[in-house]
């Protein structure tokens, strides 16, 4: 991974040795406004990841940990009304596909399309559970997902370095 031209194995030695965060200077007021409203609509996010689901399931076998995939499955079965997509399978849905994408050396931007159904699940979730708040609040639940990557880069890591081990003993792992 350190020989790659992605960012990810480009700054490894850096990000791996991170724990927590920060918050960032803020230059000038905060503003209170609240952002425009972007209109989405939900029917066709939530149809886009359970279609996904469909095409993709053997593809999302091969890169998602069984667990994770078992927890996707119930999210996409729940009805519109009770439709939510936590935090913490989001984080891990994001940390397989990196270590997938760590180990692909070609077409790796097919990824990004096997991944789409899931990110509109993702952000029918976050549609859901904004529409009825304030943008001050919105952001509370950004803060919290950030959190929760934090809290679950173990997982990764935990992967990168099995990978790591297999990589070491010269078995070919592509």
């Amino acid at each position: 991974m350190r020989n790659s031209c992605d960012l990810m194995g480009k700054y490894e030695d850096k990000w791996k040795e991170v724990k927590g965060s920060k918050p960032t200077k803020i230059f000038g007021s905060p503003s209170t406004a609240e952002p425009k409203a972007v209109p989405v609509s939900l029917s066709k996010l939530l149809r886009e990841i359970r279609v996904g689901f469909k095409h993709f399931h053997p593809l999302w076998r091969e890169i998602l940990s069984p667990e994770v995939l078992i927890e996707l499955k119930k999210v996409v079965a729940l009805d519109d009304e009770k439709f939510k997509f936590p935090d913490s399978l989001w984080a891990k849905i994001v940390y397989d596909f990196a270590y997938t994408f760590s180990l692909w050396k070609n077409n790796r931007h097919k990824l990004v399309d096997i991944m789409a159904p899931l990110y509109y699940g993702r952000t029918a979730s976050f549609v859901i559970e904004t529409k009825k708040i304030s943008g001050v609040k919105a952001e509370g639940i950004i803060e919290a997902q950030a959190e929760e990557f934090e809290r679950l880069k173990p997982y990764f890591l935990n992967k990168l370095e099995k990978w790591e081990e297999v990589r070491e003993r010269g078995v070919e792992v592509e």
